[in-house]
């Protein structure tokens, strides 16, 4: 009750605040009710009485986002929450929290300024939280699925949330100088053996001309010395960029690329252990858009060094160590379940939420050629591609290859090559057909990946991702919603153990026979443009060749009722 009554004077003491400094004043916000009922079968809980097989959850929160305006040079605004796990009565168990704090405003006539939370994103070898896996086609029902772990987890495109101070500056030389820079802490001392932590960097773009537009990033990962500290950690990265325009009268033209460098040390002082290293990168690629066909097509290089390391675009969103909470043990209790590809996107709870130093382990079944995104070491190769004109308004399509290789061995001479394929499209049939009432879409895409070794310790695995979806309008602003995907990896691997220092340890074998599939069907309510109400049932078997007695399904009924005020 203390709780509620410090919320709500929280509250009105802002709009009091506001209406007595004569500022403006808005509110905003999201409310959701989830509700699940899940159920899990199959072989691998028959006979076992200790394990839950069936379980209801779910929870109730309002995300209320008061702002408030002084003038052109400050405003602030939080994220007060309420929230309260389903199946508690009269307040029972209720939570209350901040869950985001922001002081904006402008410095003179060119500088704004963010103190708080902050999303920073530069470029994909500096600062960017890319995408764990391929799912640019899925359907829209498992779309909607995600956002409720996107918005939980601050994923707001490719942006780190972090909190510190960041800046933004627009200064009229030629054509514009875009200046970004920020910077937070990572860690927190403690005054005696670890030191503060920080992430700071700055972007600079310039555009000469409308065709030319140059730019220089600088983004440093280091620890601010303490006589007493057991470490002292540095990464510093550096990389310049160009792009290329030109618009001809049946063809735009874009050539553009980066290139940089990383510079690590790191010192661990009990031990009298130094180990630094440096290395660097490149990526250039091409695009042009055939205006009279409406295609676009594309090219591109890269060469990633295997040392090149960049802590705030190589660190994986999804973190595979963290158990889901949704039949978390099994086998009598026994056993964490693990991850399967239905958690992926489902799970709030799996989700890393800062920047790392060391690169996070990952599943080859779920992306094995790229899984630290552009910025992953060791790599080079080719991409190539074409995709629809974004000025179809009928389909959306895309088809691209990856040709790579490793660039050094990992414990070996011989080298991975890789091959991926991945593509799909979304087809908005009504107006294919001519159909203004409905809204009809079919969507489907598909990820493949092969990793092939010879030599002394071969490697042959492949893994395949299938997705495929179906939104019918039956009636206005009600929308029957259905998806498929499905995940088979098969072949040998061998996995990458690195130790505190991110060097490369030890290389275990793994044999992989899996499939993992999610069906899931529903209908949606559109009370208004992202205001919903959603029930789906899902069904997802998973399965491995070698050991079909850990075979199991999960089945879950799953409503979602969500409302936000812009």
């Amino acid at each position: 009750m203390n709780k509620a009554c410090i919320f709500i004077s929280a509250i009105f003491l802002t709009i009091g605040s506001s209406l007595k400094a004569q500022t403006d004043f808005s509110l905003r916000g999201l409310g959701r009710v989830i509700v699940s009922h899940d159920k899990l079968g199959g072989n691998l809980v028959k006979g076992d009485s200790a394990t839950p097989i069936k379980g209801m959850g779910g929870y109730i929160l309002f995300d209320l986002q008061p702002t408030l305006k002084v003038n052109d040079n400050i405003r602030a605004n939080a994220i007060l929450r309420v929230k309260q796990q389903f199946g508690s009565f009269f307040g029972d168990g209720t939570a209350f929290e901040f869950r985001q704090f922001q002081v904006m405003g402008k410095i003179g006539k060119y500088v704004d300024y963010h103190i708080g939370d902050i999303n920073v994103e530069m470029t994909p070898y500096t600062v960017f939280a890319f995408p764990e896996m391929y799912h640019q086609f899925e359907s829209e029902i498992f779309q909607i699925r995600r956002s409720v772990v996107n918005y939980e987890n601050f994923v707001i495109g490719n942006a780190w949330r972090l909190q510190g101070v960041q800046g933004f500056a627009k200064l009229p030389v030629l054509k514009g100088i875009d200046v970004n820079a920020f910077g937070v802490r990572t860690n927190p001392t403690n005054d005696v053996l670890t030191p503060d932590r920080i992430l700071a960097g700055t972007r600079a773009v310039l555009k000469a001309t409308d065709m030319i537009h140059v730019g220089a990033n600088y983004v440093g990962m280091l620890d601010i010395p303490i006589e007493s500290a057991n470490v002292n950690y540095t990464n510093h990265v550096i990389t310049g960029e160009a792009k290329f325009l030109l618009d001809l009268d049946a063809v735009n033209l874009t050539v553009k690329g980066e290139t940089g460098m990383s510079d690590y040390e790191f010192v661990k002082v009990a031990d009298n252990q130094t180990v630094g290293y440096n290395d660097f990168f490149y990526d250039v690629n091409a695009g042009a858009v055939l205006k009279p066909v409406k295609l676009k097509l594309f090219a591109g290089y890269r060469d990633v060094g295997p040392q090149f390391s960049s802590p705030s675009a190589q660190t994986r969103r999804i973190n595979i160590g963290m158990n889901p909470l949704l039949f978390p043990q099994v086998m009598a209790n026994s056993v964490d379940r693990g991850q399967v590809l239905f958690d992926r996107f489902t799970q709030e709870g799996i989700y890393n939420r800062g920047v790392n130093p060391v690169l996070f382990p990952f599943n080859p079944a779920y992306n094995n050629i790229f899984p630290y995104g552009d910025a992953t070491p060791n790599r080079k190769g080719i991409t190539t591609g074409i995709a629809s004109d974004t000025s179809l308004k009928v389909i959306s399509a895309e088809l691209r290859a990856d040709l790579f290789s490793e660039i050094i061995g990992e414990g070996i001479k011989d080298l991975r090559k890789f091959l991926g394929v991945r593509g799909g499209f979304v087809l908005d049939i009504s107006k294919l057909a001519g159909i203004s009432s409905r809204s009809i879409s079919l969507n489907a895409g598909l990820r493949y990946e092969k990793t092939t070794r010879d030599g002394f310790a071969p490697i042959d695995f492949t893994s395949t991702l299938i997705d495929g979806g179906l939104v019918v309008e039956v009636f206005k602003r009600f929308d029957i919603l259905g998806g498929v995907k499905m995940l088979n990896a098969k072949g040998n691997e061998y996995l990458a153990v690195r130790d505190e220092f991110n060097l490369l340890s030890s290389f275990p074998p793994v044999t992989i026979d899996l499939t993992q599939v999610v069906f899931s069907g529903g209908a949606r309510i559109r009370f208004a443009n992202n205001s919903y109400f959603t029930v789906n049932y899902n069904v997802a078997p998973n399965k491995t060749a070698a050991s079909p007695s850990t075979n199991y399904d999960i089945r879950q009924l799953f409503f979602n009722y969500t409302l936000i005020i812009p």
